[in-house]
């Protein structure tokens, strides 16, 4: 065999190669995109902490509703308000959910393979209590996603040590 003909085998073998496995594997994304804390009113602030998902060889399910409480008995985007210390502060009532423009399926998100979305995690929160030496932010505890292919579904999550990019700066009145 000519030297010619050897690279014109080894570059075939190397983009088959390639080629049989982006087939096999599951590309994906998850990444934090963004984050803000608008004082609304002296009482009222709203946190946003903006991400995209995107998996190119599965169809994806992610959760519209989210909490704050354990416990909850349906597919939740789980979070909690800190202090700058990274300790959980108790006592924040919030109203929250997750908005995107994707596609809704029952109480959750979907996604067809190779579709990105960008969503938003927004809390409303209405306090009384000063923050003004500990600050408050809100952070992304969990963020479930289901992946569906032939095979089946397959739940999952962001990994926790990603986690913490997850958050939105403090609060300082």
């Amino acid at each position: 065999m000519t030297m010619f003909n050897l690279k014109k085998v080894a570059l075939f073998v190397c983009v088959l190669s390639v080629g049989v496995l982006a087939q096999s594997s599951t590309a994906y994304s998850y990444t934090f995109v963004d984050q803000s804390v608008t004082k609304i009113n002296e009482n009222t602030v709203l946190f946003e902490v903006k991400y995209r998902l995107n998996f190119l060889n599965r169809d994806t399910r992610t959760p519209v509703l989210a909490s704050s409480r354990l416990g909850v008995d349906v597919p939740v985007v789980s979070y909690s308000f800190v202090d700058k210390a990274g300790e959980e502060v108790a006592g924040v009532e919030s109203v929250s959910m997750v908005l995107s423009s994707a596609g809704l399926h029952g109480n959750e998100y979907y996604l067809p393979a190779g579709t990105p979305g960008i969503f938003r995690l927004v809390s409303i929160v209405r306090t009384e209590a000063d923050f003004s030496t500990e600050g408050l932010a809100l952070r992304v505890d969990r963020l479930p996603f289901t992946l569906i292919s032939d095979e089946g579904e397959f739940d999952a999550s962001v990994p926790s040590d990603n986690l913490p990019s997850y958050r939105t700066d403090y609060f300082m009145p």
